[in-house]
């Protein structure tokens, strides 16, 4: 009879990260120093610099899903994986949760949105995004009942 060590598995999960710009998400992330983190952002980094282009939006959120996929490859599979993007309406986002849920992932849903002002979250954000983008992330803001306020 062999002797074996048992340890309880560690249950995926996938951390599904929403807000505005400048509320704390990318901070969050950079928490998780061993998490995959999938960010449409990233895809506008060259050399170090963001350098967005607003016709290749749609292409940095189907970039940011294939990093995504990639992360749940059985081989190598992440542990845990954060989705770091505003996320401003559920349908962003339905199929991170599933895909994690297929792949036999728990998922969060963590919102960073406080008490700033458009002005505000204009002055705080790295990327240039203005009071008027801002404004219109807002407006169309969709609440989601299983989330968690940070």
């Amino acid at each position: 009879m062999r002797n074996e060590l048992t340890y309880p598995l560690m249950k995926k999960k996938v951390t599904i990260l929403r807000g505005l710009p400048s509320t704390g998400k990318s901070t969050y992330a950079e928490a998780y120093p061993h998490a995959v983190v999938c960010s449409a952002d990233d895809y506008f980094m060259v050399d170090g610099k963001y350098e967005f282009v607003g016709w290749k939006v749609p292409i940095s959120h189907q970039w940011c899903f294939g990093k995504f996929i990639d992360a749940m490859n059985p081989v190598g599979q992440a542990a845990h994986i954060i989705v770091d993007n505003t996320n401003t309406m559920k349908w962003e986002y339905q199929n991170y949760i599933k895909l994690a849920l297929f792949m036999d992932y728990e998922f969060e849903i963590l919102n960073f949105n406080q008490d700033w002002t458009d002005q505000e979250l204009a002055d705080r954000n790295k990327h240039g995004v203005p009071a008027e983008g801002i404004n219109r992330m807002r407006t169309r803001w969709e609440d989601d009942s299983r989330e968690k306020f940070m």
